[in-house]
């Protein structure tokens, strides 16, 4: 297993031992994947996929998210 394709997370403890999660970040994205972290990536306001424009947004948390228009 090589770490630096996984993701360590810390899912919690238990009599002072720590559990540790590896998380396989291999998938692939999709297209729409892609075009939504190339966009995200850019800071763009919006981008096209499918016919469809997808507008940036931001949740209450600050994360930024691309919504349909």
């Amino acid at each position: 297993m090589k770490v630096n394709q996984k993701l360590l997370t810390l899912c919690g403890t238990h009599l002072g031992n720590t559990f540790i999660k590896f998380i396989d970040m291999a998938k692939k994205m999709n297209a729409f994947m892609k075009a939504k972290e190339k966009a995200r990536k850019s800071g763009a306001s919006s981008f096209s996929y499918n016919g469809k424009k997808y507008k940036k947004a931001k949740t209450k948390t600050g994360m930024v998210i691309y919504k349909a228009s």
